[in-house]
C-alpha cells in the first residue's frame, strides 16, 4: 500500500472499487465512458438476438453459432444477427454447414449500431475473454437483455439476467 499511497491518484472503475481501497486516501473513480448516449430504448418485442464484436477467436462466435442451432430448432421465428468484420469465410462455412442461413446471419460492421441493438430483443456475448466487455453496457444502454453466467457454464451453475 505504501507504493500506491504514493501515486497523485489511484484510478478504479466504480465506487465499489473504491470501497475496497479504504485505507488510500487517493482514490478516485472514473467509469468506463460509453461511446454514444441512446435517445430510444429497445422495447423488446423483436424475435432477435444480437451479437458485436470483430470475428475473430477471443470473441467465441464460433461457439455460439453451434448454439443457436439449438435455439433455432426450438425457435425458428428468431433470428440471430452478429455484427461485425474479420474472418467472415470460416463462421459463415460454419452457419452454411450447420444449416441455419435464415436464422443465423453476419451482419458488417454498421455507424447505426443503436438502432441494431434497439431492433433486438437479447444480447449474447460469447467471447472466450474479455478485458471489460463495452458491448455489455452498450446494449444495457439500449434496454437489451444481457443473459450472464458466472465463469464456463456447467449444468449446476444457474444463469441470471442483468
Amino acid at each position: 500500500y505504501r507504493q500506491l499511497r504514493q501515486l497523485k491518484r489511484f484510478i478504479v472503475l466504480s465506487h465499489e472499487d473504491a470501497q475496497e481501497w479504504t485505507e488510500l486516501d487517493n482514490v478516485e473513480v472514473i467509469h468506463n465512458p460509453l461511446p454514444f448516449f441512446p435517445d430510444q430504448i429497445s422495447d423488446n418485442s423483436h424475435k432477435q438476438v444480437i451479437a458485436v464484436g470483430r470475428y475473430v477467436p477471443q470473441k467465441g462466435f464460433d461457439r455460439l453459432i453451434p448454439a443457436w442451432q439449438l435455439v433455432a430448432r426450438k425457435h425458428p421465428d428468431w433470428i440471430l444477427r452478429i455484427y461485425g468484420d474479420g474472418m467472415r469465410e470460416q463462421l459463415q462455412q460454419q452457419i452454411d454447414s450447420l444449416g441455419i442461413t435464415a436464422s443465423c446471419i453476419l451482419e458488417p460492421t454498421v455507424s447505426n449500431i443503436v438502432d441494431k441493438y434497439c431492433e433486438s430483443s437479447i444480447f449474447a456475448l460469447s467471447s472466450r475473454f474479455e478485458g471489460f466487455g463495452m458491448v455489455i453496457i452498450e446494449a444495457m444502454a439500449c434496454g437489451v437483455p444481457v443473459p450472464a453466467a458466472r465463469g464456463i457454464l456447467s449444468a449446476t451453475e444457474k444463469t441470471v439476467c442483468w
